[in-house]
């Protein structure tokens, strides 16, 4: 994977509790990945409207540490 993929592995791993296996980081971080890419292929492509504050409702409906 990338340097992008890392840092996003980085930053989601920093908030979750420290025992938790790499494997569940590694899912949460191409979880966070995944979402983020669809908003914005779907932004791109005309099918959603760009609307921060639907994005930021988006995001935060999802729990990274409840892996």
């Amino acid at each position: 994977m990338g340097e992008a993929f890392r840092q996003l592995r980085k930053g989601i791993a920093a908030k979750m509790p420290g025992d938790l296996a790499s494997e569940e980081r590694t899912a949460a971080t191409l979880h966070a990945w995944s979402l983020v890419h669809g908003l914005a292929m779907l932004i791109l492509d005309g099918q959603i409207d760009y609307d921060p504050a639907m994005i930021r409702k988006v995001v935060l409906m999802t729990d990274f540490c409840a892996a």
